[in-house]
């Protein structure tokens, strides 16, 4: 019943020089990655684009001008956050040698959108699934009613005025299913043709573009446990969305996202009307009665589910203060009481612009940053209980691509190695190491590298 998932988080990173100039972000970019590469222990991605880490990650700069992590392949939640930890701690490091080299303050930052060019960043997720299983039926109305313990919490960055919401990305969605990930944005993205992560015949991968990058452990564990529930009772024909398909799932998500109160309700076909909170306990339930067949995990995760769904239920503050968007808020509460405001009277102008601001510190990465800042202090509840979660994870190729990694770069073959999600290619060597099958555990070089069925001629491999 293990399955590997993993995440995408796509940071925002900004220069402001000591003669108070903004770099271009294109030298900026180019800069940190040539530290990368230079101080990582890393080989270049096959595609060209970034580098592949030994530990088993990806770090590149996406399309649209911005830093971007991919996790390697993990198969319980807690190791998730882990990985996604050491990723913000990578960006962080960067972003300090950066400030070193250049002077002034290099800051990277997840916060999910930007409020001056109205942009949003994403953290994309993605769950093996057996091919051939209905999918979108079953999963939508769970991600839509999630975004109550999943929500980042900030500002609706297309709204005229001062409009907070659970979740500044859902704003941004337009398409239950889209087949680009930054034009036209869904709730899931079709990425049948890319195979980047799940490669075996058997195999699909479900790439979800709803999600924000979070600080909460809290809130990573429930995103990344519950949806990685929800596909196993998928892939054992349980059918959990029967029963609460939302008529309009992408109204739905957008009331859901607006209401603080999480008393909103949305319509399910049948027209009957049901709350996030509701519709998230139906598919609670259903886990629950499967639990013998799900992940050795699963129990810590249903428990932590229905504490927070409780919390939410009942305002319990203990239970609801360790979601990042419950967390959110309460900074900006205090902010708006200190300056004469309450959430009947929001402010304008330079106050209103000082509200983005508090929302950038708190997304921004490294010892700088006001979330790491107030868990240092000891002001947050956020940390998971790691009891009922194994201690090691099963193994995956991750660790395997890894350890090949290390070895190229600490024999000096970078030049001559390249990585994907799938392989590495050792030019020098004539030899490519076969990582179709997610469990890999052995290093498998292969003399034959048509095996695979990529062009390795470019590589002068004939």
């Amino acid at each position: 019943m293990e399955r590997v998932f993993g995440a995408e988080t796509e940071y925002a990173i900004s220069h402001l020089a000591p003669e108070g100039q903004k770099a271009a972000r294109r030298l900026l970019l180019r800069q940190m990655m040539d530290i990368a590469a230079r101080e990582i222990p890393s080989i270049p991605a096959a595609d060209g684009r970034g580098l592949f880490l030994s530990n088993g990650g990806r770090l590149d700069v996406d399309l649209t001008d911005h830093p971007e992590y991919a996790t390697p392949e993990c198969t319980t939640p807690v190791e998730l956050v882990r990985k996604l930890r050491e990723s913000d701690a990578i960006l962080s490091s960067l972003a300090e040698r950066l400030t070193v080299e250049l002077g002034g303050d290099v800051m990277v930052t997840k916060t999910n959108v930007d409020y001056a060019s109205a942009n949003t960043w994403g953290a994309h997720e993605s769950y093996a699934i057996r091919r051939g299983q209905e999918i979108n039926r079953n999963l939508i109305s769970f991600l839509c009613s999630r975004v109550i313990f999943t929500g980042s919490g900030g500002w609706n960055n297309l709204a005229p005025g001062l409009e907070f919401t659970l979740s500044p990305r859902v704003p941004h969605l337009k398409r239950i299913v889209s087949t680009e990930s930054t034009h036209s944005r869904g709730l899931i993205h079709d990425a049948s043709s890319r195979g980047r992560q799940v490669d075996r015949e058997t195999d699909h991968r479900i790439h979800l573009t709803i999600g924000e990058s979070l600080s909460s452990e809290v809130a990573l564990v429930l995103k990344a446990g519950t949806t990685a529930l929800v596909v196993a009772l998928i892939e054992a024909s349980v059918n959990p969305g029967e029963g609460v398909e939302l008529a309009k799932p992408l109204v739905a998500i957008q009331a859901f996202s607006r209401d603080a109160s999480c008393r909103q309700s949305a319509e399910i076909k049948g027209r009957r009307r049901l709350r996030a909170i509701d519709i998230q306990r139906h598919y609670l339930r259903l886990a629950e009665q499967q639990v013998g067949a799900l992940p050795v995990w699963a129990g810590a995760v249903l428990q932590l589910w229905a504490q927070v769904l409780d919390g939410l239920e009942d305002g319990s503050e203990q239970q609801r203060m360790r979601l990042e968007w419950v967390i959110r808020r309460k900074v900006f509460e205090r902010y708006l009481t200190s300056r004469g405001f309450d959430w009947s009277n929001l402010p304008a102008g330079h106050e209103k612009a000082d509200l983005f601001e508090l929302d950038n510190k708190l997304g921004r990465v490294g010892r700088a940053g006001m979330f790491p800042l107030l868990d240092q202090l000891g002001a947050l509840n956020h940390r998971i209980d790691v009891t009922g979660f194994p201690k090691e994870p099963v193994p995956t190729r991750a660790t395997v691509r890894g350890k090949a990694i290390g070895a190229c770069f600490a024999s000096g073959l970078t030049d001559s190695c390249r990585g994907d999600w799938n392989y590495i290619l050792d030019r020098k060597n004539r030899m490519v190491l076969d990582l179709g099958d997610p469990f890999e555990t052995c290093l498998n070089w292969r003399p034959k590298a048509e095996t695979l069925g990529f062009d390795f001629h470019a590589w002068g491999l004939r």
